[in-house]
């Protein structure tokens, strides 16, 4: 009779605890030691609602700027196409000269063909040795230094020089 006294002590302790963890359960927290799925829900909040939550410190909000303003730099200036103001002002210089130099190219190609004798002036000038020979002749002969200058433009005469040898004939 005992031992059917403790089981029946057992069960009704275990029916107890049961309708214990049922009630607990329902109200989403731990029972006995056992952890339900709805448990850990509420232990464990949605990544939305721990972003809701969070709230940085002034250290975090400083170094957080300071990591995107160095990556915004970093980025920009790397392949943003950015540049600091005397590197533009030297590709501006570069780009003015260029333009200079195709411009008085043009023009010596231009005076060179209507000039006197174009044609044995062509020959002499493909006879020559190198480019550097090729565009001394073009500054000497003064195909190069534009109307009321006094000087030639520089890089005019290697791109007129240039031009000319590869024109077959003097007028065309």
């Amino acid at each position: 009779m005992s031992r059917f006294r403790v089981s029946q002590q057992v069960l009704s302790r275990a029916i107890l605890l049961q309708t214990h963890c049922i009630e607990r359960r329902r109200s989403r927290l731990r029972c006995a030691g056992n952890t339900y799925r709805e448990a850990n829900v509420a232990d464990n909040p949605s990544l939305g609602r721990r972003w809701e939550a969070y709230r940085p410190s002034k250290t975090v909000w400083f170094w957080s700027c300071s990591a995107c303003v160095a990556a915004t730099i970093v980025i920009g200036f790397a392949w943003g196409g950015w540049v600091t103001g005397r590197t533009a002002t030297q590709m501006a210089a570069d780009a003015a000269a260029g333009a200079s130099a195709q411009i008085a190219a043009a023009d010596c190609i231009v005076r060179f063909k209507n000039g006197p004798d174009a044609t044995a002036q062509l020959a002499a000038l493909k006879k020559a040795d190198s480019s550097y020979e090729q565009a001394d002749l073009i500054k000497k002969d003064g195909w190069a230094t534009m109307p009321g200058s006094k000087d030639p433009v520089e890089g005019a005469a290697d791109i007129c020089a240039q031009n000319l040898v590869s024109t077959k004939t003097a007028g065309g």
